[in-house]
């Protein structure tokens, strides 16, 4: 199974750490309310997540951290994703999750 994880600096969310917080946060920040929320989306939902977490975190002004991501080199940000490859494990009755 594959999922994300985004580094930056010395800290690093994984998909299992997106709350509603984060999703609504983003949604009110992108000026949009789709389900196309994850981070591999694009460059744009790479940036909102990752301003999502910051400003949660920090408890900082989410647009404020999103202007200064905007002024980080692209492949800084770009190179923050990284797609992981999680093992299936399976339970008890044969069943992978």
């Amino acid at each position: 199974m594959k999922t994300w994880q985004i580094t930056w600096g010395d800290r690093t969310w994984a998909e299992e750490d997106l709350l509603a917080s984060h999703l609504v946060l983003m949604g009110i920040g992108n000026g949009t309310d789709d389900w196309d929320v994850m981070p591999t989306s694009g460059p744009k939902r790479l940036l909102s997540t990752l301003a999502a977490f910051i400003s949660l975190e920090d408890e900082r002004d989410y647009l404020e951290v999103v202007n200064e991501l905007l002024a980080v080199p692209a492949a800084k940000l770009i190179l923050a994703l990284d797609i992981v490859d999680v093992p299936q494990v399976e339970d008890d009755d044969g069943d992978s999750s």
